[in-house]
């Protein structure tokens, strides 16, 4: 337990702050706990991000699971700021609406979509800015609601080191090493504890890039390039090798088999 007013708490190896800043109201990385969904923090420069991103060996959870994230923590980060408290942009990686007005009124006038990832940008100075609504004994009472609960968190590391692997792959820092120190253990006990749960490092990696690579290659705005990089590939003669030995074709033709059977089911679609 903190100093004051403060309480961390830990759950499934993520640190939680009550406190009186909002750069420990919102830590790095704050989970949104899910069975598709994770939400973190990525500096970029002056400003942070507050990025929405999909986890999965199971069916992607679609724009309006993503939207409904992207809500709640917006709303959130508003509520803990104050009514003053004014965003940047808020991002979506999918096209527009035909009707933006909704999301006009709940994130405000900045909304962008078609962008690189799902998030709300944040002032970088808005982390270190007092939080108005800093009650201590609500964070005593909180603590007590919580303490039992995270006592019987049934999230395994397996589920850790995977929603990990997701989140540093594409910045190239998913390793053995930076997974076991952001867990906070060493590599040796990260691989013991994998082990008891039937998994290895290894086939974590290659399930989530597996994934990645999927959906990143059906996404037709991102160069194959871009994709390779993405993946920790330096070149894309070495990605496209991969790609032909889990999917059985090249990325470029699983592309366009892919675009050719969204265009058929668009045209099946009845019109409106």
């Amino acid at each position: 337990m903190a100093q004051g007013g403060d309480i961390a708490l830990d759950m499934a190896g993520h640190r939680f702050t009550f406190s009186g800043r909002s750069s420990d109201a919102i830590p790095m990385p704050f989970l949104i706990r899910s069975a598709c969904l994770t939400d973190y923090l990525e500096p970029m420069g002056d400003v942070v991000i507050f990025k929405s991103g999909m986890l999965a060996d199971r069916s992607s959870p679609g724009r309006q699971a993503i939207e409904l994230t992207v809500g709640v923590t917006h709303r959130l980060i508003r509520q803990l700021f104050g009514g003053a408290w004014r965003s940047r942009p808020v991002w979506f990686s999918h096209g527009p609406p035909a009707d933006p007005a909704t999301h006009l009124r709940l994130f405000g006038p900045w909304v962008e979509f078609g962008q690189d990832c799902n998030g709300i940008l944040l002032e970088a100075s808005d982390l270190d800015a007092p939080l108005p609504a800093s009650d201590p004994a609500m964070a005593r009472h909180v603590k007590q609601y919580l303490d039992p609960l995270l006592a019987h968190s049934d999230v395994t590391l397996s589920e850790q080191v995977r929603r990990l692997v997701y989140e540093l792959l594409t910045t190239h820092h998913a390793s053995t090493d930076w997974v076991a120190a952001r867990l906070g253990m060493n590599r040796r006990t990260l691989h013991r504890q994998l082990a008891q749960d039937g998994e290895t490092f290894s086939s974590i990696f290659n399930a989530v890039r597996t994934d990645l690579a999927r959906r990143y290659v059906e996404d037709i705005r991102l160069p194959l390039s871009d994709v390779a990089h993405l993946l920790g590939f330096s070149e894309l003669s070495a990605f496209s090798r991969w790609f032909r030995t889990k999917f059985d074709c090249s990325p470029m033709s699983w592309r366009m088999a892919e675009r050719a059977q969204a265009e058929e089911s668009s045209s099946r679609s009845p019109p409106h």
